[in-house]
């Protein structure tokens, strides 16, 4: 994956652009070589549910399955306290 992060990343920004228009902020590797999408919380709930989105997306995305993604369930879900991120 590491040769390939920023193709990946690349491509999930534009498929997350598309998708959450005015939540999606944000696609970037933490220290840990996990990759973190972020989304502005109170636009995401006026835009769909983001939740459903991310479950369906990490189980059928053919992007996910090209880049060998798996779902992180420790980090799943959370938010930033000062960004509300």
């Amino acid at each position: 994956m590491r040769g390939r992060a920023e193709d990946c990343m690349l491509a999930l920004c534009r498929q997350l652009s598309d998708d959450w228009p005015t939540a999606f902020l944000q696609v970037f590797e933490d220290r840990s070589g996990a990759l973190v999408l972020s989304f502005d919380r109170t636009c995401a709930v006026v835009e769909g549910d983001l939740s459903a989105y991310m479950q369906n997306l990490a189980k059928n995305s053919a992007l996910v399955a090209e880049y060998h993604l798996a779902k992180d369930g420790i980090q799943w879900g959370l938010v930033d306290p000062e960004t509300q991120a």
